[in-house]
């Protein structure tokens, strides 16, 4: 009974819609980082999520944050806009970035474009907290 149980697990896994998610970052990169997603996910036949944490401080509550909701989703949908496929949009309100890795499904793909420098950026040390955490990034060079 119990090899039964894996391979039904095995074949829901293959079924399932790979998932492609870009943290934002700045929207120069991200507009890049989700241009390389479009061409990933057009092979892969995957979707595309555009996932915002906005850190809120902590003498304020997560339902009452400094910045108005619809003020970053606007943002956050103008720069979905420009990309070539249907990208669906994600706004969290957290009270550090380390929580992204909370949002992100583990049997996704993650792309973050940075800009090179002779020292880490941040978006490289994202790349690599994600990593650690056991998600699959890919780090494109803008």
């Amino acid at each position: 009974m119990k090899p039964a149980t894996v391979v039904l697990k095995q074949e829901k896994k293959l079924g399932a819609q790979l998932s492609v998610v870009v943290p934002y970052t700045t929207e120069e990169l991200t507009k890049t980082a989700l241009s390389k997603a479009a061409e990933l996910a057009a092979s892969l036949e995957a979707t595309i999520t555009l996932l915002d944490v906005h850190i809120v401080p902590y003498p304020l509550s997560l339902t009452e944050p400094d910045v108005c909701w619809e003020h970053l989703n606007r943002g956050l949908q103008a720069v979905a806009a420009a990309s070539p496929v249907p990208v669906e949009v994600k706004l969290v309100f957290a009270r550090d970035k380390d929580m992204i890795e909370r949002y992100i499904p583990k049997d996704s793909i993650g792309v973050i474009a940075t800009k090179k420098h002779w020292w880490r950026t941040a978006e490289e040390k994202l790349a690599r907290t994600l990593s650690a955490a056991g998600h699959s990034v890919a780090l494109v060079k803008a």
